[in-house]
């Protein structure tokens, strides 16, 4: 049922461009999101204490702060966004300044 379910996954992805390019993308760019994830999460911690009128050091909960709801909507999103944004920040500059 898995191996099914992962190849009608593969072909709906395939009928739709941009989606396949991002997880293309996503695939092939893992590296920096499984290191920099858990800090990523910090930023909706942080956004979620703003919002909420919180003490600050309640950022330090580890992994993240809010559970249930919808919050791990957003935790998915920061956690590849941030990742893959900081990444493409370092390749630029590393190709401004060389790689030494």
């Amino acid at each position: 049922a898995g191996w099914l379910l992962l190849y009608e996954g593969a072909g709906f992805l395939q009928k739709v461009p941009v989606l396949c390019k991002a997880v293309s993308y996503i695939g092939a760019n893992t590296l920096p999101i499984v290191i920099l994830h858990l800090l990523a999460f910090k930023i909706v911690s942080f956004a979620g204490v703003l919002v909420n009128g919180q003490e600050r050091c309640l950022v330090a909960a580890f992994p993240v702060l809010y559970r249930g709801g919808f919050w791990w909507i957003a935790y998915t999103a920061v956690g590849i966004a941030v990742p893959l944004l900081l990444d493409k920040v370092m390749r630029y500059v590393r190709g401004l300044y060389g790689s030494h």
